[in-house]
């Protein structure tokens, strides 16, 4: 009898220590979060106390931490708080099911980087209590994360946490919880980056601009900078023109543009035989931009805009000059004027004459063709039949693909006296 009272007490015994074991295997399991994770300091317990969010701020020797990752427009809690007095609090979401007032699996602890508020769930594993970190409605609190200047990174606000843990102030500094927290210098913090990414928006394709296709050939390209944080501006764009369309490196007749400027346009020169950073004729490029804000860290990088393809003109526009002669131009006088010095472009952009393209002279009101000539005619006779300056004279020739103008004011003298010699008397 004796022998079965020692063989239950064994059996006692190892039961007791198997289910220490248990729980022992089970509460180190869970110390996985390293040192290194960005959520620290210390949040407030009106029942447990102070509770730590990462051993570098306090709870020993044990590698343990809260840490939040990047997810877009927000961020992603993971890891373990620790109160000395109800053990871990669990932000895993593998670990969060069953939580109350919500379907399982329960939402995961998340900030929102546009209003900084935090929601969702964490548990507290000894006593399976909940922490609710957002509740909206009748008798709302939650806990939020600063994006002010000089407080960014700053955790504020209230949770609940259940019978075990009540009300939890995640900012000792905060006015209305100053009664209950015995120092202002203690809150929880973090390093995490609050700031958005921005984007970049294109509308139509790039465009020549039309006031310099004939002087100074050039194609305006434009975007739009948005960013969903309040105040952020475009401090840097990127502008890439690709002929092959995989943006690898980049020769003559290529762009790669990286300015230092809010503006939100770049004109691109184009030239017969370009260098870096111009644009060749009857050439299809593919180009893209992606811009920063001028936070200036990792986060203020926005996507590649790959807006798509366009294709330069064929060749060199028209460029018109003309002369006259005689000078000075004399009222009512026939004056002829030459187009023959314009040059205009094959579809290889080779350089010759304009013959066969279409002319428009304009000319002053008071001014009239002669000579059977009319404003299309390449090399008209004008007569001027008021005298006086800046009167004007304009040429445009256009061909196969565009047209260019060029003008000129004129002054138009009186003709000199009329005398004839007579003898003295």
């Amino acid at each position: 009898m004796q022998n079965k009272r020692y063989l239950f007490l064994l059996l006692f015994v190892g039961v007791i220590l198997f289910a220490g074991f248990l729980l022992y295997k089970n509460q180190t399991k869970i110390v996985e979060a390293g040192a290194g994770q960005n959520v620290s300091g210390f949040a407030w317990s009106s029942n447990l106390g102070w509770i730590s969010f990462n051993n570098t701020s306090g709870g020993g020797g044990n590698n343990y931490g809260v840490n939040i990752v990047d997810n877009g427009n927000t961020g992603l809690f993971s890891g373990y708080a620790w109160s000395s007095s109800a053990g871990w609090i669990d932000f895993n979401p593998p670990d969060l099911a069953n939580c109350p007032d919500a379907p399982s699996p329960c939402q995961r602890a998340t900030v929102d980087k546009i209003t900084g508020q935090v929601s969702g769930w964490a548990k507290i594993l000894t006593t399976n209590d909940w922490v609710r970190l957002r509740k909206t409605g009748a008798n709302a609190f939650g806990v939020s994360i600063s994006k002010a200047t000089g407080t960014e990174g700053d955790f504020l606000g209230w949770a609940w946490g259940g019978e075990t843990a009540g009300w939890m102030s995640f900012n000792c500094s905060q006015a209305e919880t100053g009664s209950i927290c015995p120092s202002a210098n203690y809150k929880v913090i973090t390093s995490f980056d609050m700031n958005i990414k921005p984007t970049v928006a294109v509308g139509a394709p790039p465009n020549p601009v039309s006031v310099n296709l004939c002087s100074n050939p050039a194609y305006n390209f434009s975007w739009v900078f948005s960013d969903l944080d309040v105040g952020d501006t475009q401090r840097q764009y990127e502008l890439q023109v690709d002929r092959e369309g995989t943006f690898a490196s980049f020769v003559a007749g290529e762009v790669d543009i990286t300015a230092i400027t809010s503006a939100q346009s770049k004109e691109i020169l184009m030239a017969k035989t370009p260098g870096l950073n111009q644009l060749g004729y009857n050439t299809p490029y593919y180009w893209r931009i992606k811009v920063w804000d001028n936070k200036d860290r990792p986060s203020s990088e926005s996507a590649w805009s790959n807006v798509g393809n366009f294709t330069t003109p064929t060749h060199i526009y028209p460029t018109p000059y003309f002369d006259w002669s005689p000078k000075p131009i004399i009222k009512d006088q026939l004056i002829q004027f030459s187009s023959d010095a314009s040059n205009c472009y094959s579809d290889l952009n080779v350089e010759g004459s304009c013959a066969g393209k279409t002319f428009v002279w304009t000319k002053p009101a008071t001014a009239e063709f002669a000579s059977s000539t009319t404003a299309s005619t390449p090399n008209p006779v004008i007569k001027f039949n008021n005298s006086g300056s800046n009167q004007l004279v304009s040429l445009q020739i256009t061909d196969n693909i565009g047209a260019c103008s060029t003008s000129t004011g004129v002054r138009v003298t009186l003709p000199l006296p009329k005398w004839k010699e007579i003898l003295p008397e």
